[in-house]
């Protein structure tokens, strides 16, 4: 807290002011500047950022995010991933695991630092979708079938 500065409250994603004329720091927009920098990597420099909501630059972190799961999708096999729809794959997935590690362990990690250089900052994509054809709920021989379902949802 700066002494003279009024606080402002982020409700519900837009600033609320709880008092008439508020000032600001001149060094918030370098603090959001920074944090964006900070998420978006390199990338960021080529972004106009004076609206973080507006079309083009969600439409620029969906690219970056959807870029950096791709490169470590192929690259580490992360776990969960959105390519895992049901256990038949989840099996495929796990046997490719096990040769990309031994892969990796022969690897003198060139081949990974050279890869990780078109990641760009830290976003990636929140997988959804995993294992989403499959029937997840317990069974009535297990312990949590006797609990409510609004727990698990």
């Amino acid at each position: 807290f700066v002494p003279g500065m009024r606080v402002l409250h982020l409700v519900s994603g837009c600033m609320s002011q709880h008092a008439a004329p508020t000032r600001a720091s001149t060094h918030i927009p370098d603090v959001g500047m920074l944090a964006r920098q900070m998420h978006l990597g390199p990338r960021a420099e080529n972004l106009e950022m004076d609206d973080p909501c507006s079309p083009d630059m969600l439409k620029a972190w969906a690219q970056i995010a959807k870029d950096n799961s791709e490169t470590y999708r192929n690259e580490f096999r992360c776990f969960p991933d959105d390519l895992v729809l049901n256990w038949d794959t989840f099996e495929k997935w796990e046997e490719e695991q096990e040769t990309l590690l031994e892969e990796q362990l022969a690897d003198s990690g060139d081949r990974v630092e050279a890869t990780m250089q078109s990641v760009s900052g830290h976003l990636v994509e929140f997988p959804l979708r995993f294992l989403e054809q499959e029937d997840l709920c317990p069974t009535w021989t297990e312990k949590e079938y006797h609990v409510d379902r609004r727990v698990f949802t």
